[in-house]
């Protein structure tokens, strides 16, 4: 928590200029209080060279993206973007070569938006990242980038639901036994 804010101090890339937010609401501090250098999204994708639907794999697969959902604060505010992708990696078992000197990001495009807001939707609905991915793949998601990002979150999250449902009507299951879309 921040006692005393200095306007001026933030970042000129945020959607909020040098602003800040403030908010009561625990839940939405907490989602926004997370490390500078956390895009472990941005920094497997880009700085390692692993496409983005590659690295939503190995996260899925490594067991990360149950512990992070899971809430693990290791993994939401205790690492670096770097060693978030490191941990992704190395729990799937993939090789890789880690740069010499590796830059944490403080990237804002399509790919740490679907992350971001992929968790956003996984934490609200407290669904399995997998599970989501079974309904609407990731290239979707980013896909949805323009106009969503501009978006408040909630029209993402309408979205997702609607996505879900109509993938799982196609597959001839009944919408009333989808769990909580």
């Amino acid at each position: 928590m921040i006692e005393k804010p200095v306007f001026g101090a933030g970042n000129r890339a945020n959607d909020y200029g040098l602003g800040f937010y403030c908010t009561e609401n625990a839940d939405l501090a907490m989602e926004w209080a997370v490390r500078r250098d956390h895009d472990g999204w941005a920094n497997g994708c880009l700085d390692l060279g692993f496409g983005v639907e590659a690295f939503w794999a190995h996260f899925l697969r490594s067991g990360v993206a149950e512990r992070f959902g899971g809430g693990e604060s290791r993994l939401l505010a205790g690492m670096s973007g770097i060693e978030l992708a490191r941990e992704v990696l190395e729990c799937a078992g993939v090789s890789f070569q880690m740069p010499e000197n590796p830059v944490c990001r403080d990237a804002k495009g399509p790919e740490y938006w679907a992350a971001w807001a992929l968790a956003h939707y996984q934490w609200l609905r407290a669904l399995p990242f997998a599970e989501i991915e079974a309904s609407i793949p990731i290239r979707d998601v980013i896909l949805m980038y323009a106009p969503y990002h501009e978006m408040d979150i909630s029209g993402f999250v309408e979205e997702i639901g609607r996505r879900r449902m109509a993938a799982f009507t196609i597959r001839g299951v009944s919408v009333a036994s989808v769990p909580s879309v």
